[in-house]
Parts: structure tokens; C-alpha cells; sequence
């Protein structure tokens, strides 16, 4: 059974995203703890390796970070977080045969 639909505004990590866009302190860490291992499976499943799919992982984070600022909570973390272009770059880089710099 899902979950029961919660406008993003209503969500722990959207607010919790959105404190960190405003620069507090800490307010990423339980962010990153908490959905660490959804994008690591997320990017295995499209990785043929498991150090890549760290790699990548590492990646996505260190672009969550530095684009906090950017959150506005029109969708759920989650969302925000797991968005084609946020992964895009860093999968293609991890990709054999890749042109796409990192």
C-alpha cells in the first residue's frame, strides 16, 4: 500500500530541503542519510558497477549541496532530488565510453 498523497509543502524533507536552501546548518544531513541508499540502488540498476554507482551517488549529493538554493519546494524532495537532469550528467560520466566531463 503507498503512501497517503502529501502536497510537498507538507513533506518533512521538503521543509527540511528548503531549511537548507536558507543555509541552516545541518539541515542536509539527515537528508543525505535518509535517501543515500535509495539513489545508490536507483543508480546501480542503471551502472554495471558498484563503484561507479557509489561514485555517482557521491556525486548527486555533492550537487544537492550545492544547489540547495535552488530548492523552492514546488515538488516534493524526493522528486527534486531523483530529477533526469540533476542525474543525468553524472550517470553519463560514469558510463563507459563517455565524452561527458564530470
Amino acid at each position: 500500500m503507498s503512501a497517503a498523497y502529501k502536497p510537498p509543502q507538507y513533506d518533512p524533507d521538503t521543509q527540511q530541503m528548503l531549511r537548507a536552501g536558507r543555509g541552516e546548518t545541518g539541515a542536509l544531513d539527515g537528508l543525505v542519510t535518509g535517501h543515500y541508499r535509495r539513489v545508490r540502488s536507483f543508480c546501480a540498476r542503471l551502472l554495471d558497477s558498484p563503484e561507479a554507482a557509489r561514485d555517482v551517488t557521491q556525486e548527486v549529493f555533492l550537487r544537492v549541496v550545492a544547489n540547495a538554493h535552488t530548492f523552492g519546494g514546488r515538488s516534493s524532495f524526493r522528486t527534486w532530488l531523483l530529477a533526469r537532469r540533476r542525474l543525468r550528467h553524472s550517470i553519463d560520466a560514469a558510463l563507459p565510453g563517455s565524452s561527458t566531463c564530470t
